[in-house]
């Protein structure tokens, strides 16, 4: 029987090994700051009257594999035109917490004209927009996934996905009843 030898080059060969198997990418459990983003659009979904949101985990992966297509560039203003509604969120630092991100999102609703059922920034522009926040209450929409934190390649911050399903969104119609066109109230 052969001894093997445990040189420092193997040892460090051997970690090397097992670091880079165990730091590839992989999509997000339901682990607890997953709980977090649902939590948060449950509460927010809550206060304007519409069912609350399951997890999805095959939206999740989506939202996860978006944001990690994204890593080179950190661009969040360019979007997966997939088949699900999506909202991104991009910080310099991991600083913000889910329930945060999405109630910065929820935020755009002071935007959002309720009576027209229209987004009242024309056109709509960064720092002027209501898309995330008619994501978050969208009343038909039934599922959510998303990346958690994934960071971009040379430190160009964080950049978190979530994605929606079905997709909702649509323009002129009122998000908490989107079977009747007429206003919110």
């Amino acid at each position: 029987m052969a001894k093997i030898l445990l040189t420092p080059t193997f040892l460090v060969l051997s970690i090397l090994l097992i670091f880079i198997t165990f730091s590839q990418a992989t999509p997000p459990t339901f682990d607890w700051v997953q709980q977090e983003y649902l939590k948060a659009h449950n509460d927010l979904r809550s206060s304007v009257g519409v069912p609350p949101l399951e997890w999805d985990e095959k939206l999740a992966a989506y939202a996860y594999d978006w944001a990690v297509q994204r890593k080179e560039d950190c661009n969040y203003r360019q979007h997966s035109t997939g088949p699900y509604g999506e909202n991104i969120f991009w910080q310099l630092y991991a600083e913000t917490p889910a329930t945060g991100i999405v109630k910065k999102w929820f935020d755009e609703k002071k935007k959002f004209d309720e009576v027209n059922n229209v987004c009242k920034c024309k056109p709509e522009k960064e720092g002027c927009e209501c898309g995330h926040y008619l994501n978050i209450v969208w009343k038909t929409t039934t599922k959510v996934g998303c990346s958690g934190n994934v960071y971009c390649k040379n430190q160009k911050g964080a950049y978190v996905v979530c994605s929606y399903d079905p997709i909702g969104n649509y323009k002129g119609l009122n998000p908490l009843n989107p079977g009747n066109n007429s206003t919110s109230s």
